[in-house]
């Protein structure tokens, strides 16, 4: 080899937007229509990454010639809360984020640790780690998010 070959790994979260984020599709599905959510009484943040920020990562990537290991996330994560106001407003229906006891949850936890997980826990990337989106175009949380229910 000619010493130009480099290798890179570009770790994402959650990827969402038109077509992909099944997860997401069917939460927002489910908030749509039952219009209330209990949540615990603490902060739930997840990192993720629109479809369109994902590609404005894999142009900088390439642009850049980095290599080793990389992470891309939209810089703002996404909390249930920004969920149900963007869904709210899309859909003129009121949702509800119901605050209850953390000990409440426990047997969801303890019965469904996947589903708990999915609903309930945090999985943050810090912004810091992640690669610059490329002026190629960045897509704002709230914005992306609103391509969920399309």
């Amino acid at each position: 080899g000619d010493g130009n070959f480099q290798v890179t790994a570009l770790r994402v979260p959650m990827i969402y937007g038109r077509g992909a984020g099944k997860k997401l599709h069917l939460l927002a599905k489910l908030l749509v229509r039952a219009t209330l959510l209990p949540v615990p009484p603490y902060a739930i943040q997840r990192s993720v990454v629109h479809l369109e920020n994902l590609a404005s990562a894999i142009a900088t990537v390439l642009k850049a010639r980095c290599n080793g290991v990389l992470f891309a996330a939209d810089p703002e994560p996404l909390t249930l809360e920004l969920l149900a106001d963007v869904l709210s407003q899309q859909t003129g229906r009121r949702i509800r984020l119901i605050t209850m006891p953390a000990w409440l949850f426990q047997p969801l936890h303890h019965v469904a640790p996947g589903l708990y997980d999915s609903l309930y826990s945090s999985s943050l990337i810090e912004p810091s780690a992640c690669v610059e989106l490329s002026t190629y175009g960045k897509r704002s949380l709230r914005e992306g998010l609103k391509d969920i229910l399309a």
